[in-house]
């Protein structure tokens, strides 16, 4: 048997380097890196404020190279795209963008396009006051015009590319009619139209909402009311009126419904009855009251009857016996 010596030990502690080296490369070679691919945010930065981007990609796209376990600690939102405008005019042509992201990463990040094509315009704020627009129908019982309407504010500042913000003509908020109701302010968002009333959506206006005050009222209520005849004087003699007929009988009415509501009845113009013999017929105005109107208009027709009065109904002269 042969006994334990250092160099024995040394040697085989040389072999079990070897050997666990040798593994490892195996093991890199059976197992090679991956690759995932990341939608990226990108943004600008250091653009000068007379300047705007017009037309810019909302991400790009970032390859990631490198054993499954990097691959699924990287999470896209800790990525940044980023281009930097210091140094751009109003033009269009490509720029480089540069990747921010963590520093166990960084060497792992491709860009799968390094550049992208920028348009950059000059940006051109104006004012422009804000017109309603409205559509629907109103309920019934609310009336409004739309010479009344209030917004505020009255006024917006549009901001965009010098060239579309000459092309607005009108800023516009929508009003929806059939969700008015008394005092009522409603919120919309404002659309920038060309001459033609198309969107151009390439400016904004700040602010973007703004509150329609439509003026309201309650809508006139309707009232059917019974025709009264206003009888004034007397036949005079020995006669009495014996029938009198009205027609139409009642009549449609409209107006403020605290007004309205009051009334059942509505008397004709005063018929004066004095010296008035046989069949009489009178065409008569109507008594409205104030705000009140008739739904539709109408000839009111009064025939009234004066006959005798029979002899034995007569009352016999004061004095007598």
């Amino acid at each position: 048997m042969k006994r334990l010596t250092i160099g024995n030990l040394l040697l085989g502690t040389a072999a079990i380097v070897v050997a666990l080296m040798m593994w490892l490369q195996v093991s890199v070679q059976t197992e090679p890196s991956k690759q995932r691919e990341f939608d990226v945010r990108l943004r600008t930065e250091n653009l000068a404020e007379d300047l705007i981007v017009t037309s810019i990609p909302a991400t790009v796209t970032v390859v990631a190279d490198g054993s499954p376990e990097d691959l699924d600690a990287i999470k896209s939102e800790s990525i940044d795209a980023v281009i930097d405008l210091s140094r751009a005019k109003a033009e269009t042509r490509k720029f480089g963008i540069r990747l921010i992201a963590p520093t166990r990463f960084a060497n792992l990040l491709t860009l799968n396009q390094p550049t992208v094509r920028l348009a950059i315009q000059r940006r051109k704020s104006a004012e422009f006051g804000v017109e309603v627009e409205r559509f629907g129908a109103l309920p019934r019982d609310v009336v409004s015009d739309s010479k009344d309407d209030e917004v505020e504010p009255q006024k917006v500042i549009v901001t965009g590319p010098e060239q579309d913000v000459d092309r607005v003509r009108r800023v516009v908020g929508s009003l929806d009619l059939k969700l008015v109701r008394e005092k009522g302010a409603y919120p919309t968002e404002v659309r920038m139209l060309d001459e033609d009333g198309k969107i151009i959506p390439t400016v904004r206006a700040e602010p973007k909402i703004v509150r329609i005050i439509p003026s309201t009222s309650p809508a006139p209520a309707d009232r059917v009311l019974l025709i009264v005849p206003d009888f004034v004087g007397q036949p005079g003699g020995n006669f009495r009126v014996a029938t009198y007929e009205i027609t139409p009988t009642q009549v449609s009415v409209n107006g403020p419904p605290g007004t309205v509501s009051r009334y059942s009845t509505i008397k004709t113009e005063p018929i004066d009855l004095s010296g008035m013999r046989g069949r009489q017929i009178r065409s008569v105005r109507l008594i409205l009251p104030a705000d009140v109107k008739l739904v539709r208009n109408q000839v009111v027709r009064v025939r009234v009857t004066i006959e005798p009065i029979p002899t034995n109904e007569i009352p016999p002269p004061e004095g007598s016996p």
